[in-house]
């Protein structure tokens, strides 16, 4: 829900506040893109897709966290803005919530597959490559400079 508020508030279209809803369904359900083009249309289902990792290989075996973020960063490279819309309001919304974790003490790095620096690292990288080319657009250019800003103090913390 947070994701779709973020967008929301930046003027961000229906299509796309769907699709933020949406974003994690086919990662984190058994829910499949068929299922959600049925369900919502073929924008949608475009989008959801674009927006998840690939979790498993061709042999059905779970992929490592490195792969995963790798090849789906090369995808991302070359998404349109509502993607990199929805993926940067997502890691903004996770980011915040890690700081919100943190001041509670919860030990967040330790539910990570990777140590956090190269975490760390990873999302900087992420937010730098989904920023790429939004010098004219002002609501990715907040996204990013939000994200930045809330990375910084992860960094710190």
């Amino acid at each position: 829900m947070t994701v779709a508020l973020i967008l929301a508030r930046l003027g961000f279209d229906q299509t796309t506040l769907m699709a933020a809803l949406l974003h994690d369904t086919v990662e984190d359900t058994s829910a499949t893109l068929d299922d959600l083009e049925l369900e919502f249309g073929a924008e949608v289902c475009d989008l959801v897709g674009a927006c998840s990792e690939q979790k498993l290989d061709a042999e059905g075996w779970k992929r490592s966290w490195h792969d995963r973020k790798r090849s789906h960063l090369e995808l991302l490279e070359h998404a349109g803005r509502q993607v990199r819309a929805i993926v940067l309001a997502d890691k903004l919304h996770n980011l915040i919530s890690m700081q919100s974790d943190l001041a509670s003490g919860v030990d967040i790095w330790s539910l990570f597959h990777a140590d956090r620096a190269v975490w760390l690292a990873h999302t900087r990288h992420s937010i730098t490559i989904l920023g790429q080319g939004s010098d004219a657009d002002l609501a990715l250019r907040q996204l990013v400079s939000d994200c930045l800003t809330a990375l910084a103090k992860l960094e710190v913390a």
